[in-house]
């Protein structure tokens, strides 16, 4: 088990979750759902849609290894572990990535508005070029490697989204 994220530049409603009596994602209708983080939908009404346009996906890892990834962005850019943004949101708010650090580890979606900003933020805080590559030291909770590629995948997938798709965490 473990996170993997999808992303599609478009999507098109099809019906609410509780009408379809389908209960997994499949290649051709994604749930979308913001049960414990509805602000995070921009306005999507939860339930199946049917991704349209671009579509991309990864892994993201185990869930242990997508919480230690989270761990570490959030000690880089905001310099405190996300215990201390999920106890209080409200004193991060604007800050860089908190829309992803306080967000759900295993099944939620993301909205374009939020995927805008989270792109935004993905692009100006981007590693360098090499870094991770060129002998970065390892780090002990997370391989420079895997927070690299982690990274831009998820840039990747919020740069899709921003134009009024959806990211899905399933």
């Amino acid at each position: 088990m473990g996170l993997t994220v999808k992303a599609a530049s478009r999507a098109r409603f099809v019906c609410p979750h509780w009408f379809a009596g389908k209960r997994e994602h499949d290649e051709d209708h994604w749930l979308v759902h913001g049960q414990d983080y509805p602000e995070r939908l921009d306005g999507l009404a939860p339930g199946w849609y049917e991704p349209q346009g671009e579509i991309f996906h990864f892994w993201a890892g185990s869930y242990g290894s997508y919480n230690r990834w989270r761990r570490r962005l959030s000690l880089l850019m905001l310099r405190v572990p996300p215990a201390e943004v999920w106890a209080s949101p409200d004193n991060y708010r604007g800050q860089p990535f908190v829309e992803l650090i306080n967000f759900t580890d295993s099944a939620g979606a993301i909205g374009p508005r939020t995927s805008a900003n989270l792109a935004a933020d993905f692009i100006e805080h981007a590693p360098p070029t090499g870094f991770g590559t060129t002998g970065f030291p390892e780090w002990e909770d997370v391989g420079a490697d895997y927070f690299v590629r982690v990274y831009r995948d998820f840039t990747k997938a919020f740069e899709l989204a921003a134009g009024g798709g959806v990211v899905v965490f399933a």
